[in-house]
This record gives structure tokens, C-alpha cells and sequence, in this order.
């Protein structure tokens, strides 16, 4: 009898099954990679206008204000129309930048102090302006919601200090 090469129909099968169990495999860690690089991209771009506020506001001279959708979708990038205006009425502010950073998935939720601005100093305001009110700490947490649990995946939370400092927590 003549020896045949080749695989049994049971060798096939069992392949064909170790093929499809990493496949699934790699495809769970792929979506989880993306989940996070999504949540990442998203807060990084916070942090970054964050820093580009206050450096706007030291260099224009004027109030640039955080206002938050208060379903924590989007946020908008207010700056002062001129100088000599009533700080007090948000019709002194015009929008400078809306951002939504996940395409209208909630993404964060003010805890403490609510929708802010900084003024020419750095110093952080609650907005709409009262000069005659002390600064304010503004507390926001970020999250991204696994798709199909709902259950928050990722978290970091942000302080912002009265001096405009800012410290991220895990």
C-alpha cells in the first residue's frame, strides 16, 4: 500500500478551529485597542484645548470660556467679543470652536464647578463671568462606555485649579 500525503478531514477540522479561535481572538483585542485609542485621542484632545484657551486668552487679552453640553457630547470654545462688555451676559461671547470628540457619544460629566473661562491671567472663572466672584476648581471625569455593556471602560478625571493649573487623575 502506498503511503498518501495529506491531512485526515479530522486534522482539517481541528485547524480550521484553532484558525477561527484566534481570529476571534485577535479581532476582541483589535476593538479593545481601538476602544482606547478612541477614549485617548478624545481627552488628548481636551488637554489640548485646554492649554490652547488659556494661552488664547493670555494673548488676545480677553475671557475664553469652557461651555459644556450638559449631556457631556461636546463642548464649545467661547471667547470674549471685545473689551468693555458685560462678562456677565454670554451675548458678550461669541463661539470660537465647537469640539465633539466622540461623534455624539457621552464622553464626560462636570462634577464640580460646571462651565468655566479663563481670563487674561490664567485665572479660572465660573462663565458666565461675575468679576466679583472668587475663582473656582472644576472637576470633570472622562469616560468611554464599552458599545454593547454600557459599562465605563476607560476613566480619567481632571481637576482644574483657580489658578488655571490642571492635574489628571486615573
Amino acid at each position: 500500500m502506498k503511503n498518501k500525503k495529506g491531512f485526515t478531514i479530522v486534522e482539517l477540522l481541528v485547524s480550521i478551529i484553532v484558525l477561527a479561535v484566534f481570529l476571534a481572538m485577535s479581532l476582541s483585542i483589535g476593538r479593545a485597542s481601538l476602544q482606547r485609542a478612541k477614549f485617548t485621542d478624545a481627552f488628548n484632545t481636551f488637554i489640548a484645548d485646554f492649554y490652547y484657551a488659556r494661552q488664547l486668552a493670555a494673548v488676545q487679552n480677553k475671557y475664553v470660556a469652557f461651555e459644556f453640553d450638559p449631556q457631556g457630547r461636546f463642548y464649545t470654545l467661547r471667547i470674549q467679543k471685545g473689551f468693555n462688555v458685560n462678562l456677565a451676559s454670554e451675548d458678550s461671547f461669541i463661539d470660537h470652536k465647537t469640539v465633539n470628540p466622540l461623534y455624539g457619544e457621552a464622553f464626560f460629566d462636570v462634577k464640580q464647578g460646571g462651565n468655566f473661562a479663563f481670563n487674561p491671567m490664567g485665572v479660572v472663572r465660573a462663565f458666565p463671568v461675575d468679576v466679583g466672584m472668587n475663582a473656582i476648581s472644576v472637576r470633570i471625569e472622562f469616560f468611554k462606555k464599552h458599545e454593547t455593556t454600557g459599562n465605563i471602560d476607560y476613566k480619567k478625571t481632571v481637576w482644574i485649579y483657580p489658578s488655571g493649573g490642571i492635574k489628571i487623575e486615573k
